[in-house]
């Protein structure tokens, strides 16, 4: 179908917002086909609205609606092949259908279900500090790997529950090939310190107070994790020039004596 306008939207029916916080769409070509560009692996519906000269949408899957379910991996996608009423989903080898992480004694269990797996070898459960630089802490193996499952996973993380933390989830197959389900992030329950930046978004300058503690060391760091400010703060506040840095969008990471470590982000514009 020619010009139908084509929506996006997360499994849990949030619309998929670009980086302006615009609701990602496109259109159908004059082949009935459409195409989404950069769209992270996961699982998304796709919903399509507005088609000129018709009353009503439906598609062909099992549930008679507008809405198509797809399963997107980097490896094994054409987006261009995909038609809204021919192919309605490209199988991921393994089907996450919700993960989660909760506060243990003792540390943190990270679960997840996944309602199928095929080729499937383990996951791999790795952390972070400052949720850019991960390391792998542990590894589960997959319970059902050469079909289909309905399967329930935890693990312990065991982890000082006071200091903050970014955990990773990424499931791995035996060729190799390997999925990125995302990064949840747990609060740290006693943390003493907190800071402040502002403006932001910042152009020349960024301010930095903190309240708690009078000596840290401050890094800048883009989202590949490169340093682009090191120093030190001794006292309250703190400003910090970045006139030399290029616009886009940065963490700022806080190290206090005490080893608490406080990420915020902001954008150079």
């Amino acid at each position: 179908m020619v010009g139908s306008k084509i929506s996006l939207f997360h499994e849990n029916g949030d619309p998929v917002l670009d980086e302006g916080g615009n609701q990602v769409t496109t259109w159908t070509d004059s082949r009935g086909y459409y195409i989404f560009v950069d769209i992270p692996v996961g699982n998304y519906i796709v919903r399509s609205l507005n088609a000129p000269g018709y009353d009503s949408i439906s598609d062909m899957d099992a549930i008679n609606d507008d809405n198509v379910v797809v399963s997107i991996t980097p490896e094994d996608i054409d987006l261009d092949l995909i038609n809204f009423y021919d192919k309605m989903s490209v199988v991921l080898p393994v089907n996450l259908t919700n993960w989660a992480i909760n506060r243990v004694e003792g540390g943190i269990l990270v679960s997840w279900n996944v309602a199928r797996e095929v080729n499937s070898d383990y996951y791999s459960i790795q952390t972070s500090v400052d949720g850019i630089n991960f390391e792998e802490t542990g590894r589960q193996s997959s319970k059902a790997w050469s079909g289909n499952s309905n399967t329930d996973y935890t693990f312990f993380l065991y982890h000082d529950l006071s200091v903050p933390i970014y955990i990773k989830l990424i499931q791995v197959d035996f060729d190799g090939k390997s999925a990125d389900f995302g990064i949840k992030y747990m609060k740290g329950t006693e943390q003493k310190t907190d800071i402040t930046i502002f403006p932001n978004p910042a152009d020349r300058s960024l301010n930095l107070t903190m309240d708690g503690v009078q000596s840290a060391d401050i890094k800048i760091l883009d989202i590949k994790g490169q340093i682009h400010f090191q120093g030190v703060l001794n006292g309250t506040s703190m400003e910090i020039p970045i006139d030399m840095i290029p616009n886009g969008t940065y963490f700022l990471q806080v190290v206090t004596t005490d080893e608490q470590v406080i990420t915020k982000k902001f954008v150079k514009q």
